[in-house]
């Protein structure tokens, strides 16, 4: 795809951004089915974003879009193979999520709780400065404060916590 930085410079910025900060949140784009991806290129992609530690990824299917040099290039990827890469992306990404949630079991940190509740549970919901996002049951003289609060558990892709004290 003509990016300027090569596979080895990317590992290390990720690895020297987590020694720096080991409990950032770092996300990824990823880009799959582009032209001439084969089968060895899209695994190279996946054990190198298995390999590093990230939190989460955006996966993207490639869809042509007139006029741009993409369009004209040969070796297109079927797109049947296309959802399924992406689908083996995505549950990588959902694994990558949840270990980096698991991380903050039991910690206390800081979080913006927001202005509305979670639609599926009526809970508060906030967010940490690691994009943690929390449910809490309290009251709505929290919203719009950001509180210290107790990562709990986590169950099924949520986390919840309790106002620490």
């Amino acid at each position: 795809m003509g990016r300027p930085y090569s596979r080895q410079s990317f590992r290390d910025l990720v690895r020297l951004i987590h020694e720096m900060m080991p409990d950032t949140a770092i996300g990824v784009d990823t880009l799959v089915g582009f032209p001439g991806e084969n089968d060895r290129a899209f695994e190279n992609t996946y054990r190198l974003i298995e390999s590093l530690t990230v939190s989460y990824l955006h996966v993207f299917p490639f869809s042509v879009r007139p006029g741009t040099p993409a369009a004209e290039f040969a070796d297109p990827v079927p797109h049947d193979i296309i959802k399924d890469r992406c689908e083996r992306m995505r549950m990588l990404g959902q694994e990558k999520r949840l270990n980096f949630y698991r991380r903050f079991h039991g910690q206390t940190m800081p979080v913006l709780i927001e202005s509305k509740r979670d639609k599926a549970t009526g809970l508060l919901k906030g967010i940490s400065s690691n994009y943690l996002p929390v449910l809490i049951d309290a009251g709505d003289e929290l919203k719009n404060n950001i509180i210290d609060v107790k990562i709990e558990k986590l169950e099924g892709n949520k986390l919840f916590g309790n106002l620490s004290r």
